[in-house]
C-alpha cells in the first residue's frame, strides 16, 4: 500500500459506527448537530426532576442546585425480544448494558457485517461509567421478583459489558471489558487497534456507555469542582467555570486497512497511531491533569502513526472547559508538536463537551466519532461558547486556535489529519491520529436487476426497515444499487419475518419500496432455515423464442455453461443454438419447432439454469425430470456427461422428427378412467397428476376420444405437438436410439434424483443399464409417483428449472392445499414479458423468503461490490425499568406489591416460563449443624436414599408413612393417615419434645411409577388423598403450632411439571401446589414449594438424593423447581404484549355461536354482552338456576316487579338480544356429564354448531371469618365442583369436536394475592395444568386465563379486598383484555394481570426485604387512645411491627406503613396469643385498631358461645363432677 499517503501497513479502517448521544440518535443526527452547533443540553423544571435514591430531595432546593442533564432518549427502552432476554431480566439489566448491546449490533451492521456468517474472529472492547441504576434496584428488592444476587449480578457488573455483546452477538475473538475513568473508550479504541495488528482478531469493536441513572435529574454545584455553575461548558473560554456530565454510548467497527480495502468495506476513516500511558506520581493529585502525561501521550502517538505534527490540522481536545485542564491541555499538545515544528496557529482545536456533556467514560468515542463525521463530510464543527480565549492559554505562541464556526476543512499537501485526546482521572491518557479515508472509485450498477432482501424479527420491525431503506436511498443518490443489494444480503442476518424487492436502479427501488409496484414486492413469514430444495426439469414443449436470453446477457455462469452446451451440440446439429435462442432483435426460426432443434434447446437452457442456481448457492437435494428433462437431472447426478447427454438429447429430437404424425391429448381424469379410454391406438403418456393424464398416439384416434370425452363433459387438451411421444409409435425407432445409448458411459449417481419412469429414486444398476434409457423414452412418464416422493417431505421446496413454467402448474395439481407448500419457477411464461433478469431475481428472493440458504456471494460472483452504511435493525424498545424508590418508601415497602393498573392493556398479559438456573450445590457448612428433618416416604429407593444421605450426615430424621392410623412405629418412625387432619397433629404434637425441633418437612407421598399416562376423572380422587388432602392437613397443622420458628415444606413429586418435554405433567397432580402456596402466602414463617423430579430407578436414585439433598440444604427462593438431570428449571411468569391486531390469529366469528358456563353469572353476562355487541353472536349461556319459561316473561316481569332477581336476568337476556344476539338460556349442572351432554344437544338442535366455550362457573367465595386451610372436608368438595369436575365433564362432553377455542376461567389471587383459599387455589392451579395438558395434541386449543378482579355488578358490594381493589378491571378494560386473549391464538395457561406482577410474586412468594420503620405524624391531641386490653393489645403490636411510637385507636394499619406482608406476621402473631383462628382478610377487613378488635371480640364471643353448645349436648351425658372437671380445663368459670 504505498504511495503519497506512506502506508507502512500498521493503518487501522474505521469501517462501522452506531452512537446514541444527546439529541441524538444515531450518527447523522449527531453530525447534523455538531455541524449547526446546536446544544443539546436540557435545562430541568422542577417536575421534571426524575428521583434518584442518590440524591437528598433536600439538594434540590439549594440555591447552587443546578438544573441541567445532558440525557439521552430511550435509555429506558429496550428490544428484549430481539436478543432472547427474558423480560424480568432485562428489567434489571443496567441500561448501560443494554444500549451498549443495541449499539454494537447496530455497529457492525454499520460495516456491513452478519456476526452469524463472519468466519473471523471479532473482538469487543468497551467500558462504562460506574453503574448506577443498581441503586435503583437496591431501593426496591421487589422488582427483583426471582432473580438472585447471582443473576442480578450479570446484569450490572461492568465486567460483563463486553461479554454480553460477544455472546449474543456470536463473537469469538477477545472480549476485553476495562475501565479507566473518561479516557476508557479511547483506551478500548487503542487496545482494539493493537490487537487488531497483533493478529488476535480481525474485526473488533470498540467504544463505551455512560449513563446514569436517572439522567434527568441536577447536580449542586460547588466551587473549584469540575461542575459548571449554570449548566453549561465553555472550553478554552475565559469564561470557562467546568462541564456537566452527559450520557451516550459510541461503538467503533475496525478493521487492519489493507484487510478492510481488500473485503470491500467503506473506510469512514484511518488511524494512523495511537498510544496510552498513565501520569505517574508526576502531579498534584490523584485527580489533577499532567502538563508531562499527556504530552507525552501525544508524542508517542505521533511516532507511531509515523506522522509529522504539522501535517495535523484539528485537534478533537479532552477540553472539559475547567480554568485548570484547559491550559494543562493545551501546554501538553504544544510540547508535542514543538518536537517537528515551531509554526503557530495552524491547527484547529475543537471539544464536543460544550454540545454534548462530558460523556465520562464514553467521552473518548464521542470525541472520536465526531472527528471521523468532521473528516468525512470535510468541515470543521464549531466549539460552542467560545468568545475570549482563557486568558491562562497562550494561544499565540502555540500551533492551536479554537475552532469558533463552522468551516470548510481544507487539504493541504497532505491528507486531513487529526488528533483525538481523552484524559482520564487518575491520569491514563490516550492520543489517536486519524487520517481521512483513501479515495474510492465511484461505484456504478453493472446489472439491469437486482434483489433487495430485508428481513426482521417481527412484522412491524420489517415495515420500519422497509421505510427507512427507501427514505435512505432517497437521502444518498451517490448509492450504487449494486453495492445496496450486496450489503443487504452480505451483512444482515436473516429473520423469520422477510421481504424482497427487485429493482432496476435507487430510484426504481424507492417506488417498490414504498409499494407502488406490489408484483416486485413479496414477503413471507418463515420459521424453518436451511429448506431442502428439489429442483424439477420440464420436458418437451416448453421451448419459446428468446427463452433466458437476458440471463444469457448478464449472468457469465449461465452464459458460460450455454456456451459449452452449444459447442458440443454443434457438430450434431449443424447450428450454433446460440444463433437460435439468444439472436438481437428476437425474431422467428421456423427450426425451432422442431423437435431436432427444441429438444436441444431445452436441455441447455436447464443446464444453464441449473448451473446458474447452484452457482448462487442452491444446491438441489432431489431432483426430478419430465421425460426429456431427466437428461438434465442424469447429467447433475454424473451419470452422464455433458458431452453424452447433449448426444442423446439430439439423436432424441431427430427421431422423433422422422415419426409418423401423431398427437397427444391431456385429460382431467385419473389415470385409472383414462386407461379404459385408452382402446387398441392410444398409449398412456404420462401421469401428471391425481387426474391429470396425457394419452399419446394417432391422430385420429385422438380426435374420436376427444369427441367421446366432449360428449361426457370431460375437460381435455390437444398438445401442440405434432409426434406422439412416449406411444408405440417410437417402437421403429428404439434400436437406433438403444445402439447409440450403448456405446455410451454412463455412471451410478452420485447425487440422487428420482426417475420419471418408475416415479422412484435410480439406483445405479438402474441408469447405467441402456435398456432403462430406451423405456425411458417409450413407456408413460410417472411424474405424478415422483412427485408423490417429493411431496413427502413438508419442508421441501419445489423449484421449476426450465425455460417455462409447466411444471409449477403440475406441482400444484397434486392435493396439497394452496398455498401449502413453496414453488417457484426459474423463467417466465412465454406470454409474460417480464425481463428474464428480474424473473430470475425474484425466483432467488422467494426462495430465500421460503428458507433456502443462498450465497449471496455468489449471486454476485466476480462482480466487484461494497459494503455500504445502511439503516440498521430497527429495534421495538419496550419500557424496562426499576424506578428508584425514595428513602421513606424504600425502608416501608419493599416487600409489597405496587397497586397500580398498567395504563396499557396490552401489557397485562403473562405466560409461565421455564428458566434453567444453575444446580444447587452443597455448601460444606449446609450440613455441618445437625437439624430436625422429617419425610414422609413412599418406602421407594429414592425416599430410602435420601433418608440415608441425610442420616450420613449428621441430620436428625424422622419419617412417617402411610397407613390407617396414627401410631409411633419407633423412635424415629411414625404413620399418620392421610386423610385424617388430626394424625397430622399428634404427629407434631410428639415431635414438638424433640431434642431436635423439626425445621424441614420433606413430602414425597405424591410420587407415582415414572410412566406416560393420560389423565382421568376417575384417579383425580386418588392422587388427592396422597398429595393435596395430605399436604392441606400438614399446612394445617403446621400453622397451629404456637412458636412461629422459621419452617420449610418441601413436597416432591414426578409428573407435576413438564419444563422441557421429557415427562408429561398430569394435571390431577397439580392442587398439591395450592396448599403449599396458601401457606407460604399466610404464614410468613413457613415457606413451601413444589419440586419436580423424573423418577429413577434404583441404579440412579443415589444420584437424584444427593442432588436433592444439596437443594433442600439451600434456602431457595424458587416456588416451583424441576430437577432434570444436571439441569434445574424454575418457573416464572414472563411478559407477553398482546396488541390490538387487524388480523387476529384467532378471529371471533361473526354470528359465531358460543357456550359461557356461569353464563347468568356477573362474570358470563358481560362476557355476553361484549359478544352480543360486537359479533352479533349466537350465544348459549348455562347457569344453576333456571328462569321462567320464554313465554312468561312479560307476567313474570309485571308481577314479580324489576328487581326481582329473575327478572334482572330476563332483562339481561333482552338487551343482549337488542344487539341482534340470539340466547339460548340453559339451566344445568356442569359436573353432571348427562346434563352437559343434553345442553350441547339444545346448542346443536338451536344453533346447528359450536364455535367456542368459555367455562366460568363461578367458585362458591369463601367466607371472610374461616381460615383458608381449614376447609378440607365436604366444602372443599363443593368448591372443586364448578373447576375439577366441571373442567373434567366439560372436556368428555366436548370430545370429538372441533372448536375454536375452549377458554377456562381462574382466578389471579391464586397466585397473586394472600387471600387464596386452599381450595380455590389448588382447584385454579389444577385449570391451569389441565388447559396446558389439552393444549398438546388437541385439535381444540385450550386455554386456561387466571384473571384479576372483574368488574362488579352495579350497585354489589362483594366482599372485594383491599389489596386487590387497585387491580380491578373497569368493564371497558374488562371486555377490551378478553378480545385479546381469546384472539391472540395462545393455549395453555395465561395469566392476566393489571398490575405489576414481579412485585406481587415477591411480595407473597418471596419476602424479599427487612420490615420498614416510618415516622409518626405529628398529633393533634384529638386520637383517642387504645380502650380496653384487647386494643392495647393490638395497638401494641402494630407499633413493635411498624415502628410507630404509638398508634391510636382509629389509626389505619396501611396507612401507618403497613403492607400485606407485615399483615401476614401481625396476624399470626395474634393467632398465637389469642389461641384463636384468625383470617388474614380480617385486618383488610377491619384494618383500624378499633375495628380490628371489635372483630376478633365477636370472634372469641362464637367461640365461646361454640364451647358452650358444646358443652350443653354433653351436660346431658355427663355428672355434674364431670362437667365441672371439663369447665376448669377449659378455663371456664362456672356461672
Amino acid at each position: 500500500m504505498a504511495g503519497d499517503t506512506h502506508w507502512n501497513g500498521l493503518e487501522i479502517a474505521i469501517i462501522g459506527m452506531a452512537c446514541r448521544f444527546p439529541g441524538a440518535g444515531n450518527a447523522e443526527a449527531y453530525w447534523r448537530n455538531l455541524r449547526d452547533g446546536v446544544e443539546s443540553i436540557t435545562f430541568l423544571e422542577d417536575d421534571a426532576l426524575e428521583p434518584s435514591v442518590m440524591e437528598d430531595p433536600a439538594l434540590r432546593k439549594s440555591p447552587q442546585y443546578v438544573r441541567a442533564a445532558a440525557p439521552i432518549e430511550g435509555a429506558e427502552l429496550f428490544d428484549a425480544a430481539f436478543f432472547g432476554i427474558t423480560p424480568k431480566e432485562a428489567e434489571v439489566m443496567d441500561p448501560q448494558q443494554r444500549v451498549f448491546l443495541e449499539c454494537a449490533w447496530s455497529a457492525l451492521e454499520d460495516a456491513g457485517y452478519d456476526a452469524e456468517r463472519y468466519r473471523e474472529h471479532v473482538g469487543v472492547y468497551a467500558g462504562a461509567r460506574t453503574n448506577t441504576y443498581v441503586f435503583n434496584l437496591f431501593s426496591n428488592p421487589a422488582a427483583l421478583g426471582m432473580l438472585g444476587a447471582f443473576e442480578v449480578g450479570l446484569g450490572n457488573d461492568l465486567a460483563f459489558l463486553s461479554t454480553r455483546v460477544a455472546h449474543r452477538l456470536n463473537l469469538k475473538g477477545p472480549a476485553y471489558s476495562l475501565h479507566t475513568a473518561c479516557s476508557t473508550s479511547l483506551v478500548a479504541v487503542h487496545l482494539a487497534a493493537q490487537a487488531l495488528l497483533a493478529g488476535e482478531c480481525r474485526m473488533a469493536l470498540a467504544g463505551g456507555v455512560a449513563i446514569q441513572s436517572p439522567q434527568r435529574t441536577g447536580y449542586l454545584y460547588q466551587f473549584g469542582g469540575v461542575a459548571s455553575p449554570d449548566g453549561r461548558c465553555r472550553a478554552f473560554d475565559a469564561k470557562a467555570q467546568g462541564t456537566l456530565f452527559g450520557n451516550g454510548a459510541g461503538v467503533v467497527v475496525l478493521k487492519r486497512l489493507e484487510d478492510a480495502l481488500e473485503d470491500g468495506d467503506t473506510v469512514h476513516a484511518v488511524i494512523r497511531g495511537s498510544a496510552i500511558n498513565n501520569d505517574g506520581a508526576q502531579k498534584a493529585s490523584f485527580n489533577a491533569p499532567s502538563v508531562q502525561g499527556q504530552s507525552r501521550v501525544i508524542r508517542h502517538a505521533l511516532q507511531t502513526a509515523e506522522v509529522d505534527a504539522r501535517s495535523i490540522t484539528y485537534v478533537e481536545a479532552h477540553g472539559t472547559g475547567t480554568q485548570l485542564g484547559d491550559p494543562i491541555e493545551v501546554r501538553a499538545l504544544t510540547r508535542a508538536f514543538r518536537t517537528s515544528t515551531r509554526d503557530t496557529g495552524f491547527c484547529a482545536l475543537g471539544s464536543v463537551k460544550p454540545n454534548i456533556g462530558h460523556l465520562d467514560a464514553a467521552s473518548g468515542i464521542a470525541s472520536l466519532i465526531k472527528t471521523v463525521l468532521a473528516l468525512k463530510h470535510r468541515q470543521l464543527p464549531p466549539t460552542l461558547h467560545f468568545q475570549e480565549p482563557n486568558p491562562q492559554i497562550d494561544f499565540a505562541a502555540s500551533p492551536f486556535f479554537v475552532n469558533a464556526t463552522l468551516r470548510d476543512w481544507e487539504r493541504g499537501a497532505a491528507p486531513r489529519r487529526a488528533g483525538v485526546s481523552a484524559f482520564g482521572i487518575g491520569g491514563t491518557n490516550a492520543h489517536v491520529i486519524l487520517e481521512e479515508a483513501p479515495p474510492v472509485a465511484s461505484s456504478a450498477d453493472a446489472r439491469p436487476w437486482y434483489v433487495l432482501p430485508l428481513s426482521a424479527k417481527t412484522g412491524t420491525a420489517l415495515d420500519a426497515a422497509t421505510e427507512a431503506l427507501a427514505t435512505h436511498l432517497e437521502q444518498h443518490p451517490e448509492l450504487a444499487l449494486r453495492d445496496v443489494a450486496f450489503t443487504l444480503q452480505v451483512g444482515r442476518q436473516a429473520f423469520q419475518h422477510r421481504r424482497i424487492a427487485v429493482a432496476r436502479d435507487r430510484e426504481h427501488a424507492i417506488r417498490v419500496l414504498r409499494g407502488e409496484e406490489p408484483e416486485r414486492l413479496a414477503t413471507q413469514k418463515q420459521e424453518a432455515r436451511g429448506r431442502p430444495v428439489a429442483f424439477l426439469f420440464p420436458g418437451g414443449g416448453t421451448h419459446h423464442l428468446g427463452m433466458c436470453a437476458g440471463l444469457y446477457r448478464t449472468e457469465p455462469v449461465f452464459r458460460e455453461a450455454a456456451d459449452e452446451v452449444a459447442s458440443v451440440l454443434r457438430p450434431h446439429l449443424g447450428v450454433d443454438l446460440r444463433t437460435v435462442l439468444y439472436q438481437e432483435p428476437l425474431q422467428e426460426v421456423p427450426g425451432l419447432s422442431r423437435n431436432a432443434l427444441a429438444l436441444p434447446a431445452i436441455f441447455l437452457t436447464e443446464y444453464a439454469l441449473a448451473r446458474l442456481w447452484r452457482s448462487c448457492g442452491v444446491e438441489p437435494e432431489q431432483m426430478l425430470g419430465h421425460s426429456l428433462g431427466e437428461y438434465a437431472a442424469a447429467c447433475l447426478a454424473g451419470v452422464l456427461s455433458v458431452e453424452d447427454a447433449a448426444a442423446l438429447v439430439a439423436l432424441r429430437g431427430q427421431l422423433m422428427d422422422e415419426l409418423p404424425a401423431g398427437s397427444m391429448l391431456s385429460i382431467s381424469l385419473p389415470e385409472a378412467e383414462v386407461v379404459p379410454l385408452l382402446g387398441q391406438a392410444l398409449d398412456l403418456a404420462a401421469v401428471n397428476a391425481p387426474s391429470q393424464c396425457v394419452v399419446s398416439g394417432p391422430l385420429a384416434a385422438v380426435k374420436q376420444l376427444m369427441a367421446v370425452l366432449t360428449a361426457r363433459g370431460v375437460e381435455h387438451r390437444q398438445l401442440h405437438v405434432e409426434a406422439a411421444a412416449h406411444s408405440r409409435m417410437l417402437e421403429r425407432v428404439l434400436p437406433r436410439f438403444h445402439e447409440r445409448v450403448s456405446r455410451l458411459t454412463l455412471r451410478p449417481p452420485e447425487r440422487p434424483y428420482l426417475s420419471s419412469r418408475t416415479g422412484r429414486p435410480v439406483t445405479g444398476d438402474e441408469v447405467t443399464r441402456p435398456q432403462y434409457w430406451v423405456d425411458h423414452l417409450r413407456h408413460a412418464v410417472r411424474f405424478r409417483d415422483g412427485m408423490q416422493v417429493l411431496l413427502e417431505d413438508p419442508a421441501r421446496v419445489l423449484l421449476e428449472v426450465g425455460p417455462a413454467q409447466s411444471l409449477t402448474a403440475a406441482a400444484r395439481l397434486q392435493g396439497e392445499p394452496a398455498g401449502s407448500r413453496t414453488i417457484v419457477s426459474s423463467a417466465r411464461h412465454p406470454k409474460d414479458d417480464q425481463p428474464d433478469e428480474a424473473v430470475f431475481l425474484n425466483a432467488l428472493g422467494r426462495l430465500w423468503l421460503a428458507g433456502v440458504e443462498v450465497d449471496w456471494s455468489g449471486v454476485h460472483g466476480a462482480e466487484s461490490a461494497r459494503r455500504v452504511p445502511l439503516p440498521t435493525y430497527p429495534f421495538e424498545g419496550q419500557r424496562y425499568w426499576v424506578a428508584p424508590m425514595d428513602r421513606s418508601a424504600a425502608l416501608l415497602a419493599s416487600r409489597t406489591a405496587g397497586a397500580n393498573k398498567q395504563a396499557d392493556v396490552a401489557d397485562w398479559f403473562h405466560l409461565p416460563s421455564w428458566r434453567r438456573t444453575p444446580p444447587a450445590t452443597l455448601a460444606p457448612s449446609a450440613l455441618a449443624q445437625p437439624r430436625g428433618w422429617v419425610v414422609f416416604t413412599d418406602g421407594g429407593p429414592l425416599a430410602s436414599r435420601l433418608v440415608s444421605r441425610l442420616e450420613e450426615a449428621g441430620q436428625h430424621v424422622v419419617t412417617v408413612s402411610a397407613g390407617g392410623a396414627f401410631s409411633r412405629e419407633g423412635e424415629r418412625r411414625f404413620t399418620v393417615s392421610p386423610g385424617a387432619p388430626g394424625d397430622y397433629a399428634a404427629l407434631l404434637s410428639e415431635l414438638e419434645d424433640s431434642a431436635h425441633r423439626p425445621e424441614v418437612f420433606v413430602h414425597l407421598w405424591s410420587l407415582t411409577p415414572q410412566e406416560a399416562r393420560a389423565s382421568e376423572l376417575t384417579r383425580f380422587q386418588a392422587a388427592q388423598t396422597l398429595g393435596y388432602s395430605s399436604v392441606t392437613h400438614l399446612g394445617q397443622a403446621l400453622a397451629g403450632l404456637k412458636d412461629a420458628r422459621p419452617l420449610r415444606l418441601e413436597v416432591i413429586s414426578n409428573h407435576l411439571f413438564d419444563p422441557d418435554g421429557q415427562a408429561e405433567a398430569l394435571p390431577e397432580k397439580a392442587p398439591l401446589l395450592g396448599p403449599c402456596q396458601v401457606l407460604t402466602q399466610q404464614q410468613v414463617h413457613i415457606t413451601a414449594r413444589g419440586i419436580d423430579v423424573i423418577l429413577p430407578g434404583a441404579e440412579g436414585a443415589p444420584a437424584l438424593a444427593e442432588q436433592l439433598v444439596a437443594e433442600l440444604a439451600t434456602t431457595a427462593r424458587d416456588f416451583r423447581v424441576a430437577l432434570r438431570g444436571s439441569r434445574r428449571w424454575v418457573q416464572e411468569l414472563s411478559s407477553v404484549r398482546l396488541t390490538e391486531s387487524s388480523s387476529p390469529a384467532r378471529p371471533l366469528r361473526e354470528r359465531g355461536v358460543y357456550l359461557i358456563t356461569g353464563g347468568l353469572g356477573r362474570v358470563g353476562l358481560l362476557l355476553a354482552g361484549q359478544l352480543a355487541r360486537t359479533k352479533q353472536a349466537r350465544l348459549a349461556l348455562v347457569g344453576r338456576t333456571p328462569l321462567p319459561p320464554r313465554r312468561l316473561w312479560d307476567d313474570w316481569l309485571s308481577t314479580q316487579g324489576e328487581d326481582d332477581d329473575a327478572s334482572v336476568l330476563i332483562q339481561k337476556v333482552r338487551e343482549l338480544e337488542a344487539h341482534g344476539a340470539e340466547v339460548l338460556v340453559l339451566s344445568a349442572d356442569v359436573s353432571k356429564p348427562r346434563w352437559m351432554k343434553e345442553v350441547l344437544s339444545e346448542v346443536d338442535q338451536r344453533f346447528g354448531a359450536l364455535h367456542g366455550v368459555l367455562h366460568c362457573a363461578d367458585l362458591p367465595p369463601a367466607p371472610p371469618e374461616r381460615t383458608p386451610l381449614s376447609a378440607t372436608g365436604p366444602e372443599a368438595e363443593a368448591r372443586f365442583r364448578a373447576k375439577v369436575r366441571g373442567t373434567y365433564v366439560l372436556e368428555e362432553v366436548l370430545r370429538g369436536r372441533a372448536l375454536d377455542f375452549v377458554m377456562l376461567f381462574s382466578a389471579s389471587t391464586a397466585v397473586l394475592s394472600p387471600f387464596g383459599d386452599t381450595p380455590s387455589t389448588a382447584a385454579n392451579l389444577f385449570v391451569e395444568a389441565f388447559a396446558a395438558h389439552r393444549s398438546q395434541g388437541s385439535a381444540t386449543p385450550w386455554m386456561s386465563v387466571a384473571w384479576d378482579p372483574w368488574p362488579r355488578a352495579a350497585g354489589a358490594s362483594d366482599a372485594r379486598r383491599p389489596d386487590l381493589e387497585p387491580y380491578a378491571m373497569t368493564e371497558a378494560e374488562a371486555a377490551e383484555a378478553f378480545q385479546r386473549v381469546v384472539t391472540c391464538g395462545l393455549d395453555g395457561p395465561v395469566v392476566v394481570a393489571t398490575g405489576d406482577v414481579s412485585r406481587r410474586l415477591t411480595a407473597w412468594l418471596q419476602r424479599a426485604a427487612a420490615q420498614p420503620k416510618v415516622s409518626r405524624k405529628a398529633r393533634t391531641g384529638e386520637e383517642a387512645l387504645p380502650a380496653n386490653e384487647l386494643e392495647r393489645v393490638i395497638a401494641g403490636l402494630w407499633q413493635e411491627v411498624l415502628g410507630v411510637e404509638q398508634v391510636t385507636r382509629q389509626d389505619h394499619f396501611f396507612e401507618l406503613g403497613g403492607h400485606s406482608l407485615l399483615a401476614t406476621q401481625v396476624v399470626g402473631r395474634l393467632r398465637s396469643r389469642l389461641q384463636l383462628d384468625l383470617s388474614l382478610a380480617l385486618l383488610f377487613t377491619s384494618p383500624t385498631v378499633a375495628g380490628l378488635a371489635k372483630a376478633i371480640a365477636g370472634l372469641q364471643a362464637q367461640q365461646r358461645e361454640s364451647l358452650y353448645r358444646e358443652l350443653i349436648e354433653r351436660v346431658t351425658r355427663v355428672s355434674e363432677q364431670e362437667l365441672a372437671e371439663e369447665l376448669r380445663r377449659r378455663g371456664v368459670k362456672a356461672a
